[in-house]
């Protein structure tokens, strides 16, 4: 199956590997560092991203000096256009409203799906209260 890209009007067949990077997912991820530190982040694979923030010298500096890390929040946030303009809205945030954000996201999640999450965001903000 052939997809038309509508951003560089080529025809890209499903075998191809990664696709487009016009037409690839991107992600918005969160991580909760060892010093219980909030980082936020893109992707486009962001298991492969969190991997790099644990053992490799591919991870963000930030949080190679505050291993392990673990993921709290992963969404989908489009083209890398909306998942930049959203990772730095997210960053310009204080601890605090982080935290509020996950929490009404956690319960976003009870209600209406729209999310992918990672189960252990419920522990992680029990201990922030």
């Amino acid at each position: 199956m052939a997809l038309k890209c509508a951003k560089c009007l080529w025809h890209h067949s499903s075998q191809r590997r990664g696709g487009c990077k016009t037409m690839q997912q991107w992600w918005l991820y969160m991580l909760e560092c060892a010093d219980r530190s909030l980082y936020t982040g893109i992707s486009t694979e962001p298991a492969r991203r969190v991997h790099e923030h644990n053992t490799s010298l591919k991870g963000a500096r930030y949080t190679r000096a505050r291993r392990p890390v673990r993921p709290v929040l992963l969404l989908p946030a489009g083209d890398r256009a909306s998942a930049s303009q959203l990772e730095a809205r997210i960053k310009r945030l204080s601890r605090r409203d982080k935290q509020l954000l996950l929490v009404a996201l956690e319960m976003e999640k009870r209600q209406r799906p729209l999310s992918v999450w990672i189960e252990s965001l419920t522990e992680s903000v029990r201990h922030l209260e």
